[in-house]
């Protein structure tokens, strides 16, 4: 990031994304991006307002217009310029608060229907590609879960995750990385197959 004051790094930052405030450089080239949506110039009705035109949004609005609904999606800067330009786009069956947890703090049986949603999220993401005929390079892939460093306690937590795993459902198993440079170092993780990537702006 460039030296100087927060307003000049933000003023570079403008600069550098055509003059859209909050957008950064990402792997998706987030800066890049220009608004292509007018802005309201008269007074809209519809059933619902949907605000931020990222990937939660324009879900929902999406799935609002397949039920009926009449639907406004509102965005402050353009499509994508929030959280969803900043995200690695990689779709895990892995749940980030880790289903052991949920396991333990709410039972089986929810933790059972959080692996679920998982699933039926990229199952929800990649039936949308193929009716919609959208070219985003979708692709299933592994995912991995690796621990955060080389201590015992971190590997105990991968082996816990790894149990509670198969009991939500989840096909899962043990990998070895082999602590390659290409794949960060990473040794021992869970593979998660089923899991997915795409560009999130195209």
């Amino acid at each position: 990031m460039a030296g100087g004051s927060a307003a000049e790094i933000e003023k570079d930052f403008r600069a550098q994304a055509g003059g859209i405030p909050g957008l950064r450089h990402t792997v998706w080239d987030q800066q890049d991006l220009t608004p292509k949506f007018p802005k309201i110039e008269k007074d809209e009705s519809a059933d619902v307002v949907v605000v931020g035109a990222g990937i939660a949004g324009l879900s929902v609005a999406y799935n609002l217009v397949k039920e009926g609904k009449s639907v406004v999606v509102l965005e402050a800067k353009t499509r994508g310029s929030g959280q969803t330009g900043r995200t690695t786009a990689h779709i895990m069956l892995w749940f980030d608060d880790f289903y052991y947890r949920i396991e333990k703090d709410h039972g089986l049986e929810i933790a059972k229907l959080v692996a679920d949603s998982h699933k039926k999220a990229i199952e929800f993401v990649e039936n949308t590609i193929k009716e919609e005929e959208i070219d985003c390079h979708f692709c299933r892939l592994d995912g991995y879960l690796f621990p955060h460093d080389d201590s015992a306690e971190a590997m105990d937590t991968i082996l816990k995750e790894f149990e509670a795993c198969k009991r939500v459902g989840l096909n899962v198993s043990i990998a070895d990385l082999g602590d390659d440079p290409a794949h960060g170092r990473a040794g021992k993780s869970l593979r998660f197959p089923g899991s997915a990537d795409f560009h999130p702006l195209l």
